[in-house]
């Protein structure tokens, strides 16, 4: 029990220690041998506190001799598992709203958004957003529906 604590309190110390490096805005890399040093010393394996660290979505990974923290990245599927996205479906106006969000973005941040989902494309994306424009309000309720239906499956 005493090495749990510890394997905490080291994560705790290098997650207070990255904050006050400038994480999460950006990167920050600490020296590789002094962290599996100070991990040891203390009777345990620093992968143990990289674990807990990347419980809290802290990524880590070694370049070098150094390892190197950063904001883990949601995978699409985690940000459809999060409750608060299917709580926003529960939103009469979400629809709308991401719509409206998706048409002000510029081409080329658009294409970057839709190139982060598998199989998509920014002409994919652009035709889904000038079929969304032709819809009546009622299908837009239709499909925000499907949305829901196919979000209770997960």
């Amino acid at each position: 029990m005493e090495k749990d604590v510890s394997i905490q309190e080291m994560a705790q110390n290098v997650s207070k220690n990255l904050a006050k490096n400038g994480f999460p805005s950006k990167s920050v890399s600490f020296s590789l041998d002094a962290l599996y040093d100070a991990a040891h010393e203390r009777g345990f394996h620093f992968n143990k506190v990289r674990d807990l660290l990347s419980q809290e979505g802290i990524h880590s990974e070694i370049v070098g001799s150094r390892m190197v923290f950063s904001a883990a990245q949601a995978t699409n599927e985690d940000f459809l598992k999060d409750p608060r996205f299917a709580q926003s479906l529960n939103d009469p106006n979400f629809l709308e709203s991401a719509m409206s969000q998706l048409s002000g973005m510029d081409p080329e941040k658009l294409g970057s958004l839709a190139s982060s989902i598998p199989g998509f494309d920014a002409k994919k994306m652009s035709s889904m957003l000038n079929l969304f424009k032709t819809m009546s309000p009622e299908q837009r309720k239709t499909a925000l529906d499907s949305a829901k239906a196919f979000m209770s499956r997960k």
